[in-house]
């Protein structure tokens, strides 16, 4: 009898090929829970194929199957065959159950004994970032770690065996590259993960920087009219100079010197001033003063006829 039906179909179908039972006159027949203490009574079994986690829950609800009498011992077949069934089906694996772990005393199974586990597998979709998977796999482990003592049942989650070489090797279900990195050790830090992008990003920042900061000197000097830039207002001041009929606009002058010299100091301050036009600034401001000069005494020289012909 399989207890559970459907779901356990593929068990039986994987024993039926490793055995023959047609050669032993035997059948598999499905059964519910609930009739399992009946068809015990009635003798219309002569074995149960149970599939149920190795917890104290379900081993004492295996228990509780058996009706409590001399006349019927509760009895594992192991199944010797386990090796060759795991090899061919992959999805199963062998499994030592330890003495006593159905009942302790009399020790039920007797002695270790080897039979059939049926492992069940977290897979994550391929298409899942590895650091997700990565993080999910150390979480779940940790996680087994903290509760191991409050819920045994933990003890049964492990990491899977990709030992080519094993015939209980989990690797007929690839292993997510993202979980192989946490379980082999090979987490990659956020610099091994980003380094060629931190590095080619670095170098595209530095020549994008210089390539604005040109485009920024550009498009600010094309702002500014030539006719508006300091040497050229000290180059417009030279006709006004000639032209000057008074010592009056002669100052006037000098204080727009001044202004300008002003306004390149605060820039050279600022780091912001031209080397080469700075120096081509002190040149031109040492030609209009000289200009003034020149101009001064001509003002001069033509006044003091005039006041002395106003004294007469």
């Amino acid at each position: 009898m399989v207890v559970g039906g459907e779901v356990n179909h593929k068990v039986v179908e994987a024993l039926v090929n490793a055995y023959d039972p047609t050669r032993a006159q035997l059948s598999f027949k499905d059964l519910t829970v609930a009739d399992v203490p009946q068809a015990l009574k009635s003798k219309q079994t002569n074995a149960l194929l149970v599939v149920i986690p190795v917890t104290e829950k379900y081993l004492t609800m295996l228990r509780n199957l058996f009706l409590r009498s001399a006349k019927q011992n509760l009895t594992l077949i192991p199944i010797e065959s386990v090796g060759a069934i795991s090899a061919v089906t992959k999805y199963y694996q062998s499994y030592d159950l330890p003495k006593g772990t159905v009942q302790g005393s009399p020790p039920i199974p007797d002695d270790d004994m080897t039979t059939l586990r049926v492992p069940f597998c977290l897979v994550a979709n391929k298409k899942l970032s590895g650091d997700v998977v990565s993080s999910l796999a150390k979480a779940i482990l940790e996680t087994r770690r903290d509760l191991i003592n409050e819920y045994p049942l933990f003890a049964q989650i492990s990491a899977p065996n990709t030992d080519k070489t094993d015939a209980d090797s989990d690797t007929y279900i690839p292993i997510h590259p993202g979980a192989n990195d946490y379980f082999s050790g090979d987490e990659k830090t956020f610099f091994d993960k980003y380094r060629d992008q931190i590095f080619y990003g670095t170098f595209l920042l530095g020549t994008l920087t210089s390539l604005l900061a040109a485009v920024w000197k550009y498009m600010t000097r094309a702002e500014h009219k030539p006719e508006n830039s300091p040497l050229m207002r000290l180059y417009a001041l030279t006709d006004f100079i000639s032209n000057a009929n008074s010592g009056t606009e002669l100052i006037e002058a000098e204080r727009r010197i001044d202004d300008i010299l002003k306004g390149e100091l605060e820039k050279h301050a600022n780091g912001e001033a031209d080397v080469a036009e700075t120096a081509a600034l002190g040149l031109a401001t040492h030609r209009l003063e000289h200009l003034i000069s020149q101009r001064r005494a001509t003002l001069d020289s033509t006044q003091a006829p005039q006041l002395r012909d106003t004294e007469n």
